[in-house]
């Protein structure tokens, strides 16, 4: 049968690591902001101004 999809170990793993390492980068901006108040969001605003992308 032509055109089947199969993922292999790699590609579960990668998926698996990228969800976790989503999920604490999240939950770091969270803890920051709880601790800093607005100042969080205002530094990542700047940075956004000084990326090329």
């Amino acid at each position: 049968m032509a055109g089947t999809k199969s993922m292999g170990l790699w590609a579960a793993a990668s998926i698996g690591v990228g969800a976790m390492v989503g999920a604490g980068i999240f939950s770091i901006f969270g803890t920051a902001t709880r601790i800093s108040g607005n100042a969080v969001y205002i530094y990542l605003s700047s940075l956004q101004e000084l990326l090329p992308f």
